[in-house]
């Protein structure tokens, strides 16, 4: 009975450890399973950590590539911006220096001017009191009774008097002389200067000024054309100077003197005396 009851035993004992080593087994399957499934988890996270690194570092490559091109941009806009400042500078002292060279240039425009204007009206003055001088010796050689039309016919010469004044030796000027017999013509009156538009001011058998509305050059030779009644008024002449000017309500434009080297004499006088901004009797007419 003892050894059959031994033998259970070991039965019971052998089949606990089968029991026990199926429970290991099983165990160790599902921990190798558990750790295959972290391990593939694992691995998928590890990949995606090395694909974020990635893109990671391509950002930030075209980050700093973006980066030296912006900084590129900035030191180009720096050395415009003070290529900007120098060129406005300079063209502020630019504008300066042409502004007081515009000044002196109209001073000395005006100061030429008044003087021309005086020595005119002093040079005019001994040619309109001779006819009278020339006059006297024929005053004392009349009878009584013819002295009274003697005196008026004697008071008649100094306007015929006036135009033989040109034949007098000129004046000696710096530069080029004015005509003395120089009218004013009335505005509206427009010409052309090799082509350059503008209007007349005044006009005489020697020369003209004009307001042109752009430049020539002093000693050019120019054709000067003014539309008339009867046609057209041509002059061939040389540009003696020019002044810039420009009025606070209008364009820019050249003042400008010609003197003539070819003109009809007789066309201008006609023109002077039609177009002549008041009558050519009045003295305040002929000097402008």
């Amino acid at each position: 009975m003892k050894h059959n009851h031994d033998e259970d035993w070991d039965e019971d004992i052998a089949t606990t450890a089968a029991t026990i080593a199926a429970l290991i087994h099983e165990h160790v399957d599902r921990a190798r399973e558990h750790a295959e499934t972290e391990l593939k988890s694992t691995e998928a996270q590890h990949r995606e950590a090395l694909t974020q690194l990635v893109d990671a570092q391509a950002k930030l490559k075209r980050s700093q590539q973006e980066t030296a091109a912006f900084a590129a941009e900035r030191a180009d806009l720096q050395r415009k911006l003070k290529e900007a400042i120098a060129a406005k500078a300079l063209a502020e002292s630019q504008k300066t220096v042409a502004e007081d060279q515009y000044e002196q240039l109209v001073a000395t425009h005006q100061q030429l001017t008044e003087g021309l204007s005086r020595t005119l009206r002093e040079h005019v003055r001994p040619a309109s009191s001779a006819p009278a001088k020339r006059s006297e010796p024929a005053e004392t050689k009349v009878s009584a009774s013819a002295s009274t039309s003697a005196k008026s016919t004697s008071s008649a010469p100094p306007p015929a008097a006036i135009p033989s004044s040109p034949k007098k030796k000129p004046l000696q000027f710096p530069g080029p002389a004015r005509d003395a017999k120089r009218v004013r013509i009335r505005q509206g009156t427009y010409l052309s200067v090799e082509g350059i538009p503008g209007q007349l001011v005044d006009l005489s058998i020697g020369g003209a000024q004009a307001v042109l509305t752009q430049m020539v050059k002093p000693n050019q030779l120019v054709r000067l054309t003014v539309p008339t009644t009867a046609g057209q008024l041509i002059c061939r002449g040389r540009i003696v100077w020019v002044v810039y000017e420009q009025p606070g309500t209008s364009m820019s434009v050249y003042r400008t003197g010609v003197k003539f080297i070819d003109a009809d004499a007789r066309a201008v006088e006609e023109f002077m005396r039609d177009f002549a901004e008041q009558p050519l009797g009045r003295r305040s007419a002929e000097i402008a």
